[in-house]
């Protein structure tokens, strides 16, 4: 069974309202501003890879095309940035956005404008031109010169939203007019909104997580003695695209000793008899990315020593599912009684000293990122989307072994929205003998279009 009936239809007023909640979420922790502009960034794009939009632009805008800006006054209305390429590229790319008046209809905007003057180029490169983005500049010179402020995703770190930070870097190497002290970021109030997860929400990334499946699903069929892990890889990711998704993230597909490797991308080992095979693989369509871990024994079966492990593995991400509710942290050491992280390290070492085993944390928060937005030490609140992803790595005996799964946070508990995917280890020896012999988990529900 195949999702290809599966089609974003971008509701871009459902966009404008989550601006206008951006704006009332900024206004309310700067009260004392009263004339501001929120600039939101798109990323550039890079011949080299598939192009993948900002998840913050794309969450409050829907557009997917390159190097686009928007700036959001502070009485909610909006202004979209576009190249002056558009006369050039639209005989080249599908979906170029020029200023007329169906497209400020279409993407619920007040104005559409050019960044600046016109060029001969697909989009806005890193390192764009003064001229190439003159307008732009001319709008919030003037603005900051009659004492407006501006509001943009700048965290202080080193690694985190890279795209619309050397966009916004770019400007100012032409405006030496914005001060700092003009400049606010607002990161913690994109973390706010972005980490409750709605209904809408959650049923993209069912999407995803269905389409995952399936991908595990191939895994296990493509797998066995000699079999190279890129060819698994390659089953993985052509249902992925098959079913008009992508990789979320490089899928980490390995055997025997190198499964001991939290994050080892490398796909080149033969796989064998005898071997567990770690596949930590999750699909992303329409902007939602799952994130489930796997580990196949390749024979089908496994060994006395891979089930014990197996076994811990699992009661720990049992246990720790049965606790983690708002108030919880995935981790703090502050206060480790309500660190989810603490707590499997304790469960571990209880059962025979495996937390010197699990190098890595429990989980992290999932959505339009494979890691999303809100840090691990905040506590946990309804609608946050986490994973919960025990592992123990045994290098001396070649055996890596995570089960991760996705889970919504509720009033009182978490509900896991990747149980469909069997990993009670009887079930996952049953998974792959349902697998070789040509079922799919999806087969009783094949007639379900037909279903009223």
């Amino acid at each position: 069974m195949f999702f290809t009936n599966i089609v974003d239809v971008p509701n871009y007023e459902l966009y404008q309202k989550r601006r206008e909640n951006l704006v009332k979420v900024i206004k309310e922790k700067n009260s004392s501003i009263k004339k501001g502009k929120v600039l939101l960034f798109g990323n550039f794009d890079d011949e080299n890879t598939n192009f993948r939009q900002e998840s913050s632009f794309l969450y409050f805008t829907g557009i997917k095309q390159p190097s686009h800006a928007i700036s959001i006054d502070f009485d909610g209305s909006s202004t979209l940035y576009v190249p002056n390429s558009g006369w050039f590229s639209k005989d080249w790319l599908l979906n170029v956005i020029e200023p007329t008046e169906k497209n400020k209809k279409k993407y619920n905007v007040k104005n559409i404008e050019y960044f600046g003057e016109k060029f001969r180029d697909f989009y806005l490169a890193p390192y764009f031109k003064k001229d190439q983005v003159s307008n732009f500049l001319k709008t919030l010179i003037a603005h900051v010169k009659e004492g407006g402020k501006l509001f943009i995703i700048n965290p202080d770190d080193e690694s985190s939203y890279i795209g619309p930070r050397r966009f916004f870097g770019r400007i100012r190497k032409f405006a030496s007019e914005i001060k700092d002290d003009q400049v606010k970021d607002i990161s913690l109030a994109i973390s706010q909104i972005r980490r409750k997860k709605d209904v809408q929400e959650i049923a993209k990334l069912s999407q995803a997580i269905d389409i995952s499946i399936l991908g595990h699903e191939a895994v296990v069929n493509s797998m066995g003695d000699g079999v190279y892990e890129y060819e698994v890889k390659a089953a993985l990711e052509y249902v992925f695209n098959a079913n008009n998704a992508y990789a979320g993230y490089p899928a980490i597909i390995n055997s025997g000793k190198k499964a001991t490797y939290v994050h080892c991308e490398d796909n080149s080992s033969q796989i064998h008899d005898g071997q567990l095979l770690l596949v930590d693989a999750g699909a992303k369509i329409d902007g939602y990315c799952a994130d489930i871990t796997r580990t196949y024994p390749i024979s089908g079966k496994f060994t006395k020593r891979q089930r014990e492990l197996y076994e811990i593995v699992l009661a720990a991400q049992k246990y720790i599912a049965s606790i983690a509710k708002p108030g919880y942290c995935l981790t703090n050491k502050k206060n480790p009684k309500k660190s989810l992280r603490h707590l499997l390290m304790d469960f571990l070492k209880e059962k025979g000293g495996y937390d010197k085993y699990m190098p890595h944390g429990v989980g992290h928060h999932l959505g339009m990122d494979v890691h999303d937005v809100c840090s691990p030490l905040i506590p946990l609140k309804k609608g946050d989307l986490i994973t919960i992803e025990p592992g123990i790595y045994i290098p001396e005996e070649n055996i890596g072994i995570r089960i991760e799964d996705n889970y919504w946070v509720t009033d009182n508990g978490v509900v896991c929205l990747t149980e469909m995917l069997p990993k009670e280890p009887d079930d996952v020896e049953q998974f792959i003998k349902d697998c070789k012999a040509g079922k799919s988990l999806f087969d009783e529900n094949e007639n379900w279009d037909d279903v009223d």
